[in-house]
């Protein structure tokens, strides 16, 4: 819409999925929790399943309003953590449709996500989630000259950004691109060579 940017758009959407998660996993548990003779109803499942599948559609927006801020802008390690949450929330809602269909115990549906959410944060902890974001960034500035690079989150991300501002410094055709990078890059170098002549065994780590 044109009264607000793409960042507000994105937020609005997931505000609205936080609200519509936490209400149908709250409804929904609460009555599939009853007797047999309740939460066995052909026409409840049937209508359940319709609440789960519009809670979907939903995340298919906010995935839409993900991809439009990436497009206006670029990659962020935190834009990569939405769309982590998003994969987190669509398992949640498969695994409440399958408590559902199935009728599976709510410690077991309760025990399924938490495996799943820690699953998902013991293993990014080992991803370079800030490397892959610069390196995407500039291949994507690389293939369309016309986007703009945001130097400033480039530098901001530290040694895992160090690969990507080379290849900014080693581009042509964007010179002042390639001057403020290698301008840096000589910076991050000087204060490198300053910090390993201090540095002792007790910095050392594998």
């Amino acid at each position: 819409p044109a009264h607000i940017n793409y960042s507000q758009y994105l937020h609005q959407g997931v505000y609205s999925l936080i609200f519509a998660v936490i209400l149908s996993a709250v409804v929904l548990t609460m009555i599939f929790q009853q007797e047999s003779s309740v939460s066995g109803d052909r026409m409840l499942k049937g209508l359940a399943l319709v609440w789960i599948a519009q809670n979907l559609l939903l995340i298919g927006g906010v995935v839409l309003r993900l991809k439009h801020y990436v497009d206006a802008y670029q990659f962020s390690e935190l834009r990569v953590y939405v769309a982590a949450f998003l994969v987190l929330v669509t398992f949640g809602f498969l695994a409440l449709g399958r408590h559902v269909l199935v009728g599976l115990s709510f410690n077991r549906l309760i025990f399924t996500i938490v495996c799943a959410t820690l699953v998902m944060f013991f293993g990014m902890q080992f991803l370079d989630v800030a490397g892959w974001v610069a390196g995407k960034n500039v291949a994507l500035w690389k293939a369309d000259r016309a986007r703009v690079l945001d130097m400033e989150y480039l530098q901001s991300v530290g040694a895992s950004g160090w690969p990507a501002l080379r290849e900014v410094a080693e581009s042509e055709g964007a010179p002042a691109y390639a001057s403020r990078a290698r301008e840096h890059l000589r910076a991050v170098a000087a204060s490198e060579r300053v910090r390993l002549q201090q540095a002792d065994w007790r910095s050392w780590q594998h």
